[in-house]
């Protein structure tokens, strides 16, 4: 597999959607047998790459990012767009385009209001970063929220707050984002460069990733208080949280590990060795496993996924 780097999992049809830079890979994960069942072809190869992904489960739709394209070709604007899928088939529906020379670096859904939130970076000095508010029914953008800072990396949903939270790897901080009415309310100042992030149901806590100081800052929900920072291994960057067992994982890149992470105490349990580079990781709650992407070391090497069972998770 070509560079896998974003993983997203449709619990309808039991499928895992891997993102590569060339194409998203299907895989069926019901059978006892992981099986690659179809593949989403980038539409633009030479143009750009595709960088994110996220699943409607309110009308079955993929959404997916693609990103660095030139519009026309040959000139120097910039304009990344977003791809709609029809996951029953894969078949493309609509194509939704953003604002030019920015970035769109990752994309969350929210079930109350029906929006797609797209996380989308200044390449400007000048600018900050924004949120694009897509509105599914018709896939139109209807807002943008203007974020404090540059290097936004990660954005996700609390569910029983309805509050987006976006990672800022430039400012140390997490933004916190009212969706009720796009505005931002809160900035909780974390680790160094905080990446992936993950929300704890159960305990309302968000957990979230600091690549440049190996930690992972938990976050009070109620508050936004930062009330525990946890040890992790070299440079952490995504988390999933299994609710089967109630525990976080986090990828450590540097030294090709996972760290669990008990939510009863925030304490760490184990530390899991996987290949090396792990990137994205994703929770199956049918199968009750982790899968992990492992991106491409070198020019020429082969990326791949991961699989942890439940047993050694």
């Amino acid at each position: 597999m070509e560079d896998p780097w974003d993983i997203q999992y449709n619990p309808q049809n039991k499928r895992m959607y891997i993102v590569s830079f060339d194409s998203v890979k299907v895989v069926e994960t019901s059978n006892t047998n992981i099986l690659v069942v179809d593949t989403i072809s980038n539409p633009a190869p030479t143009q750009s790459g595709i960088q994110g992904i996220a699943y409607n489960p309110k009308k079955k739709l993929i959404y997916i990012i693609h990103t660095g394209q030139v519009f026309p070709p040959a000139s120097n604007i910039f304009a990344d767009t977003v791809s709609v899928f029809r996951a029953s088939d894969n078949t493309k529906v609509d194509t939704i385009a953003l604002d030019a020379n920015r970035n769109a670096v990752d994309l969350v859904y929210n079930p109350h209001k029906k929006q797609m939130y797209l996380l989308h970076r200044s390449i400007s000095a000048s600018d900050t970063d924004t949120i694009l508010v897509i509105r599914t029914s018709d896939n139109t953008i209807v807002d943008r929220i203007t974020l404090l800072g540059q290097g936004c990396t990660d954005i996700i949903y609390n569910p029983q707050k309805k509050q987006l939270y976006v990672s800022d790897i430039g400012d140390n901080t997490v933004s916190v984002i009212r969706t009720s009415d796009n505005t931002l309310v809160d900035t909780i100042s974390v680790g160094i460069e905080p990446d992936g992030m993950a929300y704890n149901t159960d305990k309302k806590r968000l957990y979230v990733a600091n690549t440049g100081d190996n930690t992972v800052s938990v976050i009070r929900t109620s508050d936004n208080t930062v009330i525990r920072t946890i040890p992790a291994g070299r440079q952490p960057e995504k988390i999933a949280y299994n609710p089967h067992k109630k525990r976080i994982y986090v990828t450590n890149q540097a030294e090709g590990t996972i760290t669990v992470i008990r939510t009863s105490n925030n304490t760490i349990i184990k530390t899991i060795p996987v290949a090396v580079r792990p990137f994205d990781i994703a929770y199956n709650p049918h199968k009750r496993e982790m899968y992990v992407t492992h991106p491409s070391t070198n020019l020429g090497v082969v990326g791949f996924v991961s699989v942890v069972s439940k047993n050694d998770l």
